[in-house]
């Protein structure tokens, strides 16, 4: 399928402010003020919510059989988000916990018994 959420300036020598700067950016916090708008500031703001809209979107892509459209559909937006999570959760994603009464912890695509971890050593 495909996803419609697509990126801005995310590539190499976009024009964006740096990191340091946004987050010492005066505006950041209350919002945008009236007056001229500085390119490489709202790329930034923009940038952040972009990238990670298309993250998830791409998320939902790759786990789910359905487009992911930009029709501002929020409910079936929301509801691919949910069946994509179900998907990598009750599929392949992550096993289900063993039933024989034991404690175990979840490592990596397994379960594993507490007493072979060396927890002290912080390794699992």
């Amino acid at each position: 399928m495909s996803s419609e959420y697509l990126p801005i300036a995310n590539q190499a020598g976009a024009n964006v402010i740096s990191q340091a700067a946004w987050a010492a950016l005066i505006d950041r916090p209350r919002g945008f003020q009236a007056g001229l708008a500085k390119s490489e500031e709202m790329n930034k703001a923009w940038r952040q919510s972009s990238v990670m809209t298309a993250a998830v979107a791409q998320f939902i892509d790759a786990r789910v059989s359905a487009n992911v459209l930009d029709d501002g559909n929020v409910g079936a937006l929301a509801s691919l988000l949910g069946q994509a999570i179900e998907n990598m959760v009750g599929g392949s994603g992550i096993a289900d916990a063993p039933g024989d009464g034991r404690w175990f912890l979840r490592r990596n695509a397994g379960w594993h018994d507490s007493t072979s971890l060396n927890l002290d050593g912080g390794s699992w």
